[in-house]
């Protein structure tokens, strides 16, 4: 978990530099920090449904 963390702390600022160069503006880097936020959540109630199905199917 750190280490993904500290790596995404590392390319983060190039990604953006890139994103920078090739678009000009900055807003790009913001839409694909909110993209990775939306694919977060959606994730998380995935595995939080199966997990709660995984429970129902313990008991």
């Amino acid at each position: 978990m750190n280490t993904i963390g500290a790596s995404a702390g590392l390319a983060a600022p190039y990604m953006t530099g890139w994103l920078l160069d090739t678009t000009g503006t900055s807003k790009a880097g913001l839409w694909v920090v909110g993209a990775f936020m939306a694919m977060a959540v959606g994730l998380l109630f995935v595995v939080r449904a199966r997990l709660g199905k995984l429970d129902r199917e313990l008991v």
